[in-house]
């Protein structure tokens, strides 16, 4: 994803934040690790890394995104600043996810700052807390103001870049965003954040059309071979997305309808088997109670020792047993 030489100079300062922490900038520049990134997951690992944030991740990751988050994407051996770094700079929307201890970490700041500075969507989710309470942190209230105190106590962050922190929760505070409380279903919360990352860029889109063509190879007419080289212009990719955005649409609503179909065949080829069997059995049953009806009554007229009303009376005893029977 390109991004504007503006948001290139303030790599600089992150790089710069990243070396408080204990990396120099020959480190930095010599074992720097890409990691591709669309979504990055920005919280505060001992609140919602288990909870809301690896949920988030297994949802963008099950429809082909790639999302970041430190715990499911980072190998052994990369070194972490960078790779947080470069997932910031190349992920096209951010998810900052506000939780009551979230302004104890640092890292955590200092990667909200930078998302703030890249320009690109960022999408808050207030965690058991409220938008005002990262607003009023500027002022030194709120539920953040301990944290910060801790900060400026420890003396390990120069003023302006503690300055920078509140700055940018105060910023994030106003953006459109998400509140999670005790009477928000979280599985509604899920399912807006899905419909978000999607319509942020058509690239998304794109990602999910090649992923569900892949498990239809009669549609893999509607992207090329990934592993070719496109030669398309960027209108024509953007226009490519809407289409196949059109196509899985159509694609879904067809599957849709031949599964309906499908079932009520199904049903219709079941209920006229189950009256074939019936009829069948009918038949049957009235053809064995006439048979031994007609038995009887030839025997009624070959005796003469026993009364003719007592045969009878057997006869349909012994048909209608046999009527039973099935």
């Amino acid at each position: 994803m390109a991004f504007s030489s503006s948001v290139k100079d303030n790599q600089s300062a992150s790089q710069n934040a990243f070396q408080e922490i204990g990396f120099t900038s020959g480190s930095y520049k010599a074992m720097t690790n890409k990691v591709p990134c669309d979504v990055f997951i920005n919280h505060r690992g001992p609140d919602v890394k288990h909870k809301l944030a690896s949920n988030i991740y297994h949802a963008l990751d099950a429809i082909g995104l790639r999302p970041f988050l430190d715990e499911e994407v980072l190998e052994p051996g990369v070194i972490i600043p960078s790779a947080i770094q470069n997932a910031m700079s190349s992920a096209s929307l951010h998810i900052a996810i506000l939780s009551h201890n979230y302004a104890q970490s640092s890292w955590c700041l200092d990667e909200l700052s930078f998302m703030l500075r890249t320009g690109t969507k960022i999408i808050p989710i207030f965690y058991h807390v409220e938008p005002s309470d990262a607003r009023w942190v500027i002022q030194g209230k709120g539920i953040y103001a301990d944290a910060f105190s801790q900060h400026e106590k420890k003396g390990r962050f120069s003023s302006e870049k503690i300055e920078e922190w509140k700055r940018a929760l105060h910023d994030v505070s106003f953006l459109s965003g998400h509140i999670v409380n005790e009477d928000r279903d979280e599985g509604r919360l899920l399912k807006s954040i899905f419909n978000e990352a999607l319509q942020t860029r058509d690239g998304f889109r794109m990602k999910v059309a090649k992923f569900l063509i892949r498990s239809n190879e009669h549609m893999s007419r509607l992207m090329p071979d990934t592993d070719e080289e496109s030669e398309d212009s960027e209108e024509d990719v953007e226009e490519s997305a809407s289409e196949c955005s059109d196509e899985i649409i159509s694609l879904i609503v067809d599957r849709v309808e031949d599964s309906v179909s499908e079932c009520l065949n199904r049903i219709e080829v079941s209920v006229d088997g189950c009256l074939d069997r019936v009829e069948s059995s009918v038949t049957k049953c009235v053809d064995r109670v006439e048979g031994s009806v007609n038995v009887y009554f030839d025997k009624v007229e070959q005796s003469g020792d026993e009364p003719i009303d007592e045969l009878i009376e057997r006869g349909f005893k012994k048909a209608f047993s046999l009527l039973t029977e099935d």
